[in-house]
């Protein structure tokens, strides 16, 4: 019997961990006995919940009833016909039941992530807060999708010292905790000094972005960055770095910049 509880109790959580979104997430990132001590927790859980409505409805008998009023038949087994008896038969209807509902459960609390971008990427906010690499991914791919704010533009590195300006789209794997790729629409590229990793730009795509005569798909110049090639990642003033830039071809020193920010904001 304790084999039987061990089992389900494994089957369930598992089952719930890897459908559920947020447990799915935790899941990824777990490992060793954290992993194993979460898809029990979970698994007791839907245990206990499920073997206290199997002993409600069977002290009610209230499935009985529904059964006899819907279809007429009557629940009353012979036991000298099969192999267990009525506690064994009790055992496996809360076993199945217990697989049964971690499915249920995962798929009923996992629906609100079903709805419109900007309300799944809030809440994904707090599933991947602990990742700052995530984290700084899904903030800036929501205020990209939400019109409600200006889209954040963001500096990303490379271990090349090559360097993409622009907006963020997403990533991929965010929820199986398995981050590759980081999705980015650039405006502007470039690379780093070698010695001074000074940011150099060299290519402006948002003047050809804004070319009315160019029949535009932006999602083909959607660039694809592998997040184990990235060295750095920031949140990008595109208006102070040029006005920055600018002063600097004016004989402003870096110093000046720094002892007069106030010039920089009226600028930006």
């Amino acid at each position: 019997m304790f084999a039987v509880l061990l089992i389900v109790i494994l089957t369930s959580g598992y089952i719930y961990s890897s459908k559920h979104l947020p447990s799915r997430y935790k899941m990824a990132k777990s490992e060793g006995w954290d992993l194993y001590f979460q898809v029990a927790r979970r698994g007791f859980e839907l245990a206990i919940v499920s073997a206290i409505i199997c002993i409600v409805i069977d002290f009610t008998g209230v499935l009985g009833y529904v059964l006899k009023r819907t279809t007429g038949l009557t629940y009353q087994p012979d036991f000298r016909q099969i192999p267990f008896s009525h506690s064994d038969l009790k055992l496996l209807v809360w076993a199945a039941f217990t697989i049964f509902f971690s499915y249920v459960i995962a798929w009923v609390k996992s629906r609100k992530y079903d709805v419109n971008q900007v309300r799944k990427l809030n809440m994904l906010l707090h599933v991947v807060r602990e990742n700052p690499l995530e984290l700084f991914v899904t903030k800036a791919t929501l205020s990209f999708v939400n019109n409600d704010e200006d889209s954040q533009v963001v500096c990303i590195t490379l271990s090349s010292r090559k360097v993409y300006i622009g907006f963020c789209v997403g990533g991929n794997n965010v929820l199986h905790g398995n981050l590759e790729h980081v999705g980015i629409i650039p405006i502007r590229s470039g690379f780093r000094d070698k010695d001074s990793l000074e940011l150099l730009i060299t290519n402006d795509y948002e003047s050809y972005f804004l070319d009315p005569n160019v029949n535009l798909d932006i999602g083909e110049f959607i660039i694809l960055i592998p997040t184990s090639e990235i060295t750095s990642y920031q949140n990008f003033d595109l208006a102070a770095y040029e006005a920055i830039q600018q002063m600097k071809g004016f004989g402003v020193s870096a110093e000046d910049v720094n002892d007069d920010m106030g010039l920089v904001s009226q600028l930006d």
